[in-house]
């Protein structure tokens, strides 16, 4: 072969590796950029996931200690009168099961042995070993989180009812995450 073949062939070869090199540079920074964005993505919908269940968490809470102060609802419950217990706070979960998307609302005994589940009266006589009811029970505070039930994810908050220093049950509300998944969706 001659010297100028030679040359124009590893000329022709360094073109080529040069050409693969740049368009793999690119494409590596590309690829980099593209994880770069989607992990801040994910990030920001993560915290605003987190915001909306530390929201209504609150939410919950706030429409709990309502309940709990509730004086005429506390004896009842501690009547244990199934029916009368109904009765009363039935209208109470219609109208925040309405409001505010509440799909459960649980009157708890002391021994953690459910009392009503006011969205499905015919259900009750259970013992609760929920992570949220054995925080409120074990910390004598609010207990929350996010629990699977039966058939869904809720967001679910525990609170003891205290009579005369001592807990003597815990009211429960709760909100399936199908809602949730609505608003995070409108931000989004």
């Amino acid at each position: 072969m001659k010297i100028r073949q030679k040359i124009t062939s590893l000329a022709g070869v360094i073109i080529l590796i040069m050409t693969f090199v740049v368009v793999y540079s690119n494409y590596v920074g590309k690829h980099n950029t593209l994880h770069a964005l989607t992990d801040k993505q994910l990030e920001r919908y993560n915290d605003i996931f987190w915001s909306l269940i530390d929201s209504d968490a609150v939410s919950l809470q706030k429409m709990l200690t309502v309940l709990v102060n509730n004086h005429e609802l506390v004896t009842t419950f501690l009547s244990a009168n199934r029916q009368q217990l109904l009765a009363e706070s039935k209208p109470l979960f219609e109208k925040i099961k309405q409001q505010f998307d509440i799909t459960h609302l649980y009157f708890i005994d002391k021994q953690g042995d459910v009392l009503l589940r006011v969205h499905k009266p015919e259900e009750y006589g259970d013992r609760l070993n929920r992570a949220t009811y054995l925080q409120a029970k074990n910390t004598g505070q609010v207990g929350k989180g996010i629990e699977m039930g039966k058939n869904f994810f809720s967001l679910r908050v525990v609170m003891p009812v205290y009579r005369d220093d001592e807990v003597v049950g815990y009211f429960e509300l709760g909100q399936e995450l199908s809602h949730l998944i609505k608003a995070f969706k409108k931000l989004t």
